[in-house]
């Protein structure tokens, strides 16, 4: 497929009547946002093996996925807002922030089409088939140049264009829809504190109340200063309070059986955080166990012990030994090797003892981990993994090993 071809295959249209029907606004500049820092730049931004956040300076924000390359056009390209050469690329583009700039529109280009955008959530996909759009919020009116024809593209909605033209309307795909999350969040406003909230299949997670915290754990009692809903997408925007107050926290309460969550806040000056919040369901974990009581290493011998537990409800504990798992430890009165709990909305294994720990083994079977690592061990929590094998050194000094051979929601009948 030539670069003309492609160049001339079709004409999209966001949320606008007509081709061209106002100006182009112009982007100015682009400043990404990734690990290595922030570079603002009037030319060409690509992306390698990372993604990277770009403030589209007037008009909104973007998200390029690794292998991503985008172009700020010069004087002589006033039809086109900005260029998108290659790759993949989440867009949000804020209407109001059209309208203050005489009511233009913003136009994307691709290597397959022209997108004129009135304010939505999009994403486009140049790839060597073609170009494909999806919508999450808004409409995309595509007109093909090959044969002049037309398709209005909804929420929900995505179509490819290529120079026969262009494919009829689907719906979002599983993973498209569970790519959500990408669509990036409106640009920063130095007086908020923005953020989405993701259930742990990272699902927008709408109608949760999120609440800012501040106080302080030890000597000034916590307090609840802001609260909101999440919108569509998850997101969620709470309003800084005023000079002096202690920011320590955002809280999403318990509600529709995901738990409780809070992120720790820890805010420099002038700072204007985007917070990831992931909330879960409680869950039902099942792991098949081998033991060690003789004090070695070696999973091998014939003095192991085998069995499986399952571990329901807020934070289970886990004594090997005793081939238990309880909830509450006033009924043993003893330590345990491990727990399973929630850390920061994640549902993990964590060590609480002193000489215990554990490590994550990952994606393996028991078999495959004969005997027990010399060090290395930690009490730190780590993601709990369905088919992943854990290496546990007990409270007691013993060693032991589990494989998570299922984890799912648990439907309140758990006893």
């Amino acid at each position: 497929m030539n670069h003309k071809m492609r160049c001339a295959a079709a004409l999209l249209l966001v949320g606008v009547p007509a081709v061209h029907a106002q100006q182009a606004v112009p982007v100015k500049s682009v400043t990404a946002l990734s690990a290595l820092g922030e570079m603002r730049t009037s030319g060409r931004v690509s992306t390698r093996e990372l993604p990277s956040s770009v403030i589209l300076s007037g008009v909104g924000t973007a998200r390029m996925e690794p292998r991503t390359e985008i172009r700020v056009p010069g004087t002589a390209d006033q039809d086109q807002s900005l260029q998108l050469l290659k790759g993949r690329l989440y867009l949000n583009i804020d209407a109001n922030d059209l309208k203050k700039r005489a009511g233009g529109e913003f136009r994307l280009k691709t290597p397959a089409a022209l997108l004129a955008v009135k304010g939505t959530e999009f994403f486009v996909d140049a790839g060597e088939g073609g170009d494909t759009v999806g919508v999450s919020a808004g409409s995309v009116l595509v007109e093909s140049d090959a044969d002049k024809a037309t398709l209005l593209l909804k929420a929900g909605q995505a179509a490819t264009v290529r120079p026969q033209g262009i494919s009829a309307p689907r719906s979002l795909t599983a993973e498209e829809r569970g790519q959500s999350d990408k669509i990036p969040l409106p640009a920063a406003d130095p007086s908020v504190i923005q953020g989405r909230v993701l259930d742990q299949n990272r699902r927008p997670v709408v109608g949760a109340m999120v609440e800012l915290r501040s106080g302080d754990d030890y000597f000034k009692p916590m307090v609840t200063v802001e609260t909101t809903v999440t919108k569509r997408g998850g997101i969620f925007a709470l309003k800084k309070t005023e000079a002096g107050k202690k920011l320590n926290s955002v809280r999403v309460p318990s509600f529709r059986g995901f738990k409780q969550t809070d992120k720790r806040l820890t805010l420099m000056n002038g700072e204007t955080p985007q917070l990831e919040i992931i909330v879960y369901l409680p869950q039902v974990v099942t792991f098949d166990y081998v033991f060690q009581p003789d004090g070695s290493r070696s999973f091998a011998n014939a003095s192991t012990t085998k069995g499986r537990l399952t571990l329901r409800g807020e934070v289970s504990h886990i004594d090997f030994a005793k081939a238990l798992a309880t909830r509450s430890l006033d009924s043993v009165g003893h330590m345990m090797d491990i727990d399973l709990s929630y850390d920061e909305g994640m549902c993990g294994f964590r060590a609480s003892g002193v000489s215990n720990g554990f490590f994550d083994a990952g994606a393996t079977s028991l078999d495959l981990v004969p005997m027990a690592a010399e060090n290395g061990y930690d009490t730190s929590t780590k993601p709990c993994v369905a088919g992943h094998t854990y290496v546990v050194r007990t409270y007691e000094g013993k060693y032991a090993k589990f494989r998570v051979t299922s984890m799912k929601a648990d439907d309140g009948r758990a006893k």
